[in-house]
């Protein structure tokens, strides 16, 4: 009898509740590129037209025509496709833009562009944003809120990174036989007059 109630009682502690979002529901484009849920709970997810934003019951479109259609700058997106978000330890949303750095300030509810071109890779570290462009990295500085160079890399372009261990790695393609071969290598570990 116990086993008989514990075994009926194990799938309700496991239930999970999803929820299927497309089109249907506000999704600008069903190719989802990137996703990030912010510090308000809302999930953001980049694709080929924009950036949308579900807050659990509406989903917002936020893409170039419909700013550039109301003109609303402060809603305008430097492009369409985002394939990166990412988010900073004021709670602030940064996002790869056709190859430009976008922020979305959470508290003022406003689009800027920081970088406008040869953005290659973002992610974060300990709260903070880094980006690279072209062979460089950079991290944004909240206080002044502009990049600040950190380290030539020496590398010819940067598709995406990863910090693990308080290391950063860096991921190039290589082309063999007209396919593309994905490798990460060490660059750096973190230097403490780096954070």
């Amino acid at each position: 009898m116990i086993l008989f109630l514990l075994c009926c009682s194990i799938p309700y502690i496991y239930a999970q509740n999803f929820k299927t979002l497309g089109m249907k529901d506000g999704l600008s484009q069903p190719s989802v590129l990137a996703i990030y849920q912010d510090t308000l709970g809302r999930m953001w997810f980049g694709t080929r037209e924009g950036v949308n934003v579900y807050d659990g019951k509406q989903m917002m479109q936020f893409k170039r025509e419909i700013a550039e259609e109301q003109q609303v700058m402060d809603r305008y997106l430097s492009g369409n496709e985002v394939n990166r978000i990412v988010g900073d330890r004021n709670g602030d949303v940064f996002m790869r833009v056709e190859r430009a750095l976008v922020k979305y300030d959470i508290r003022n509810e406003t689009f800027s562009t920081l970088r406008k071109s040869n953005v290659g890779a973002i992610d974060t570290f300990q709260g903070e944003v880094w980006c690279t462009v072209r062979d460089s990295l950079f991290r944004y500085n909240d206080k002044t809120e502009i990049l600040d160079f950190v380290y030539k890399l020496n590398l010819e372009r940067i598709t995406s990174m990863l910090v693990e261990d308080s290391k950063l790695c860096r991921r190039t393609p290589h082309f063999l036989r007209s396919q593309e071969m994905w490798s990460f290598f060490v660059i750096f570990p973190f230097l403490p007059s780096y954070i």
